[in-house]
Order: C-alpha cells, then sequence, then structure tokens
C-alpha cells in the first residue's frame, strides 16, 4: 500500500521539463491587472525551522538575476531518502519554479509576507507556480512542510498528530524566522521583510489552517481561503476572524463542495470576497493539475490505484477548466486582495469584476462580496 500511495503522490508531483510552467509562460504586465507576473523578478530559497523546512518566494531585482538559471526540483525531492527509490524513474520529472536559487533580494523592500498551508498529502512545493506569481508582485511568500498531514504521513497512514494544532505553529514559526531573516546581513532576505503586515493563504486543510490562523494569530492581518469550509473533517468550526477575506473555489470541487465554500463566505463578516470558478475541481489550484490534463490523466495508474485517481484527478479531467487558467485567475484576485489589504493600495474594483480575457473562456459562477 505504501508504493502505491507514493507512487500517486509522485504522479502528483512530477511536472514534465517540457512546458512546465516557469517563467517563461508570464511576462510584466499593465497595472491593475494581475493574471501574469508582476513587476519583479523572483528569488527562492530554502529556510530550516529544525524538524522542518520552508520554501520562500520573494522580489528581486531583474537586473541583479540576468543571466542566471531558474530553479528546478524533481518529484522525488518531496519525499524522504529513503523512499525515493520508490518513485518510478518515468515520474520523477523536473519542475522549472519560475526563481532564481538564493538570490540577493529587491533593493525595493521591505515587502509584506504571506504564508502559503498546503493541504493533506502535500508538500512545501505544492503551489510554486501560485506562490512564485505573489512575490512577483511585491511579497515575501513562504510555505513550510506540515509534516504531521504531509507526503510521508499520508502515505505510512501516520496522521494522529495531524489535528492537534502543530500547523498553527508552523505558521508561529514561519512568521518569527523571517523576521530574523530579514534582520540577518547573510540572509538573502536582508532587509526586505516587513513582517509587520502578513496574510496567510491556503489550500484544502491549508485553508481551514489560513483560517484558523487569521482568527488566533495576531500577527495575521488577511486571508485567503482555496477549496477550504467552515470545518475540517467534521471538527468544530472555529470563531469566525475579523479580518478581511477572500474565498475561491472550483464549482467541481468534489472534495470540498462548492457549497461549503459558499457557507464561509456566508458566516465571515466584512469586508469579504467569494470567487467560485465555473468548472474548476479540488485540484485545479496546483501545480501537478496541468500535467496531469496534458498526459490525458493518470487513467494508466488506476489498476494499481483504485480510487485514489479520482481524487487526485478531481479538476484535472478533460472538460473541465484548463488549470493553467485557474491559477491564472487565482493569482488574479489573490495578487489584488492581498495589495488592497496589505500594502495599503485600492484594488477592490479589481476584486468586484470579472476575470481578465487571458483567461479565455474560463467564467465563474460565483463573484460576491459583502
Amino acid at each position: 500500500m505504501l508504493r502505491r500511495i507514493l507512487i500517486l503522490f509522485a504522479a502528483l508531483a512530477a511536472p514534465l521539463a517540457a512546458g512546465a510552467c516557469g517563467g517563461d509562460r508570464e511576462s510584466a504586465i499593465e497595472p491593475d491587472r494581475f493574471d501574469l507576473r508582476g513587476p519583479h523578478a523572483v528569488g527562492v530559497t530554502t529556510l530550516n525551522l529544525g524538524d522542518r523546512q520552508v520554501e520562500v518566494y520573494y522580489p528581486v531585482d531583474a537586473t541583479s538575476v540576468s543571466g542566471r538559471p531558474t530553479d528546478s526540483y524533481k518529484a522525488a525531492d518531496a519525499f524522504p531518502e529513503a523512499f525515493r527509490a520508490m518513485v518510478p524513474p518515468a515520474m520523477n520529472g523536473s519542475f522549472d519554479v519560475g526563481a532564481v536559487r538564493d538570490a540577493s533580494g529587491s533593493g525595493k523592500g521591505p515587502f509584506p509576507v504571506v504564508i502559503y498551508s498546503h493541504g493533506f498529502g502535500g508538500y512545501r512545493q505544492v503551489a510554486t507556480f501560485y506562490l512564485a506569481h505573489l512575490a512577483s508582485w511585491g511579497f515575501v511568500v513562504a510555505s513550510a512542510d506540515h509534516l504531521e498531514r504531509g507526503i510521508v504521513a499520508v502515505a505510512s497512514g501516520r496522521l494522529e498528530n495531524a489535528s492537534k494544532g502543530i500547523d498553527l505553529d508552523d505558521v508561529s514559526r514561519t512568521i518569527a524566522l523571517l523576521r530574523a531573516e530579514g534582520a540577518a546581513s547573510t540572509s538573502p532576505l536582508e532587509g526586505i521583510v516587513n513582517a509587520d503586515r502578513v496574510g496567510i493563504t491556503g489550500h484544502s486543510a491549508g485553508a481551514q489552517t489560513a483560517l484558523r490562523a487569521a482568527g488566533s494569530n495576531g500577527d495575521i492581518d488577511a486571508f485567503v481561503s482555496i477549496s477550504g469550509g467552515l470545518s475540517l473533517m467534521g471538527e468544530p468550526s472555529p470563531p469566525m476572524p475579523a479580518k478581511p477575506a477572500l474565498v475561491v473555489a472550483g464549482a467541481d470541487d468534489q472534495v470540498v463542495i462548492a457549497s461549503k465554500s459558499a457557507a464561509l463566505f456566508a458566516a465571515l463578516g466584512s469586508p469579504k470576497y467569494h470567487v467560485e470558478i465555473e468548472n474548476a475541481g479540488h485540484n485545479s489550484f496546483t501545480d501537478s493539475c496541468p500535467v496531469i490534463l496534458e498526459r490525458g490523466g493518470l487513467e494508466s495508474l488506476r489498476p494499481m490505484l483504485g480510487t485514489l485517481i479520482d481524487l487526485a484527478q478531481d479538476g484535472c479531467n478533460a472538460g473541465q477548466a484548463d488549470p493553467y487558467a485557474v491559477q491564472l485567475v487565482l493569482g488574479h484576485y489573490s495578487t489584488a486582495f492581498f495589495l488592497t489589504y496589505l500594502t495599503g493600495e485600492d484594488h477592490r474594483a479589481t476584486l468586484l469584476a470579472g476575470p481578465p480575457a487571458s483567461v479565455g473562456s474560463l467564467s465563474l459562477s460565483a463573484l460576491a462580496h459583502a
């Protein structure tokens, strides 16, 4: 069973080198359109919380990284070394994250912080396209491994600590680490971290982390929920945070159905925004989904993985919304939201308007605010 689950996660984590969503697919665009890359080049560095790692994406000056290659990772990198031999070579593709490793931070800082929280079976690099996108618009974006619900915990069935609030400790520790790195002369983040303005975003179980952290952590000023509801796995709903919120959902999500995200939006106070994307599913918002669609799905693995395939492909099937376009829409609204509520720029008109023309025929099944 362990090998079967590892193969599934390798399939989810293994974008192809050819056609991967790296920096070449985006370019700088005019103000008040945030669907494509922003004015900053992007750096990436890996920090250590002691027992787990944090991937950080941050603005850099384009002239300082001209000619330098962007960073990439392989699917097997998401697994501990002891498990890497179980990842089939054909699924160990390389993914360009569109960011330069350990580049010096931009001289135009400091920049607000955004924390990202992954879901069950996730890992800190599960949404690099989204996180690098935010960084290009002027945010220091950090994603920690939530080991208690990550790849290895799910693959081995060791989830006994997944609901003990360690994810909230990860958030607090990551903010403190970023603050320290921003003051360290040896860090690429020196001078660019404004940890007095912090947002949080998360997907699936990570959306629940974002909701609870926004309500309990005084450092957090605003949050984005992606494919999340009022509660997780039957647990009581937390108190609703009195902070600006953006709720993003896929209308075809079969894991956290769209009505649960709508119920979260209804329960929140103002200001709040709700974006529901037509024909998008649960995994439309992750790096792996465009690749699953390009490969024609994961049906060839069904004899080995059974119904786990349906969960993995949710949002990544032919006939559903183009996941690349879905992620452009997510980046567009998230950027407008965080710029508005973390920097003081006013992009509320963008949050109330439909998606930009660059996403083609993709449409919204819900767009609301209060």
